[in-house]
């Protein structure tokens, strides 16, 4: 599974090594002949993975260009902040590290521990006349920013939706739903005919969460499920609103039209399933094609939709979930310099056409292509009125509701064991027994 988790037990401590480690080094333009010395990199990519060969081959192509820099690699894969720990306790270099954004935000930025880039995204981008900043798709920069300072720098986007064979749907003549009525109606229709509607791995949780997410997204509007997990009152939980998202979050295992068997499936059963045609839909990340490759039908047409709108609620379907991978570099860093090198070489054209060659994710960079398997992602950030965190930023700012209440409430919800009514009252009066508590998290409001 290419979802990143988020990281609940290491957070604190990692915040507290950091803090207490090499002081911060202003930020100061840079020439080529300043690049030298010890760079120590720590990346999220695992050694023989597709993308791993990219980077590897992006760093040797960074030492040429650089011999007066001795690179140091590490390739951590997804808990590089969870084996990153025990180098930075005992005072090891970080000068760059990449993660998930949100992942890194819980870890540096909240805790003001990461460096301001804005002094590098004023320069050119290497080998053109171009402001850096102005390489990147609009709004990516933004989410993340520490006080009013850019502190992450994206290299891909992620984002969750509907995807399907568009010759699927061309052989059952069905349009893309434009609605959640629409989408129910759609899926009542392929019932009719003996065809499973949605593809659902049951037993993974953060699976299970998005329709949560979504739900509340286009109801309640990005930020609302935030704000009620953020309010220690548990006051918030009274808005009717929350009760018809939890409702309509039992409306495809009610109205059978999740695939049989879908609450005991274990990933990647479900998608594998999908991907054979065995299912018209599934609601995943648009990692799902790199994923299914291997194990699609034959002329399998990858198409995607963005969740659909909710008659009558605040969201709108412009309003795109922006899942970002990329770098941070420590505020302790030695060797800031490099590390901001490094970056601008990485974002070069070439590279960037390179990790969407390979991974089939859409890149940072505007004016590179998506891969051919995602021909409709472009078009949703092209004409989004605004981007939003994955899980509306509750997974990564307050990871200990995340997954001692909410992921077990919410499996509940999913599979009927509880009343929409009961998990509003319990969810609410859990959320005012979490807050009445020593927490972690509470820098994480805002």
């Amino acid at each position: 599974m290419k979802h990143i988790r988020p990281l609940i037990m290491i957070i604190a401590v990692l915040a507290l090594v950091l803090a207490a480690s090499v002081p911060a080094i202003a930020a100061s333009p840079f020439s080529e002949e300043d690049i030298s010395g010890d760079f120590v990199y720590w990346a999220l990519w695992n050694e023989g993975e597709p993308q791993q060969q990219v980077f590897a081959e992006m760093i040797a192509a960074f030492q040429e260009k650089y011999p007066n820099v001795n690179i140091q690699v590490t390739w951590a894969g997804r808990e590089v902040l969870t084996k990153a720990r025990s180098a930075l306790m005992a005072g090891a270099q970080l000068d760059l590290v990449d993660q998930a954004a949100d992942e890194l935000n819980a870890a540096f930025i909240k805790n003001d521990l990461a460096m301001p880039l804005d002094d590098l995204l004023a320069e050119n981008a290497l080998g053109e006349e171009v402001a850096f900043k102005d390489i990147f798709v609009p709004g990516v920069l933004e989410p993340y920013k520490w006080k009013e300072q850019v502190v992450f720098i994206p290299y891909e986007i992620i984002t969750s939706a509907y995807w399907y064979d568009e010759n699927l749907f061309k052989e059952y003549n069905l349009t893309v739903p434009k609605t959640w009525d629409e989408m129910m109606q759609m899926c009542e229709t392929l019932k009719a005919q003996g065809k499973a509607c949605i593809a659902q791995d049951g037993t993974a949780d953060i699976y299970n969460a998005y329709y949560w997410y979504w739900l509340s997204a286009r109801i309640m509007g990005p930020g609302a499920w935030y704000a009620a997990v953020s309010d220690p009152t548990g006051a918030a939980w009274d808005d009717p609103g929350w009760l018809e998202v939890a409702r309509k979050v039992q409306e495809p295992a009610q109205k059978g039209y999740f695939m049989s068997g879908w609450d005991g499936s274990v990933w990647p059963a479900a998608q594998v399933a999908w991907s054979q045609g065995e299912a018209a839909v599934l609601l995943c990340g648009s990692w799902i094609p790199n994923e299914t490759g291997k194990t699609a039908k034959p002329g399998f047409k990858y198409r995607g939709f963005v969740f659909p709108e909710v008659t009558g609620g605040k969201g709108k379907a412009t309003e795109v979930e922006s899942y970002l991978l990329g770098w941070l570099v420590p505020s302790s860093a030695k060797n800031p310099a490099a590390a901001k090198a490094f970056i601008k070489f990485a974002m070069q054209r070439e590279w960037q056409q390179k990790i969407v060659d390979v991974g089939q994710n859409m890149v940072a960079r505007k004016d590179v292509p998506l891969p051919d398997v995602l021909p409709d992602m472009k078009a949703w950030f092209d004409t989004a009125t605004a981007l939003h965190k994955p899980y509306d930023g509750v997974q990564a700012d307050h990871p200990g509701w995340w997954a001692t209440i909410f992921l077990p409430l919410d499996d509940q919800l999913i599979k009927l064991q509880i009343t929409p009514e009961d998990f509003i009252a319990t969810i609410k009066q859990r959320t005012i027994e979490y807050w009445a508590k020593p927490t972690p998290t509470p820098a994480a409001l805002r």
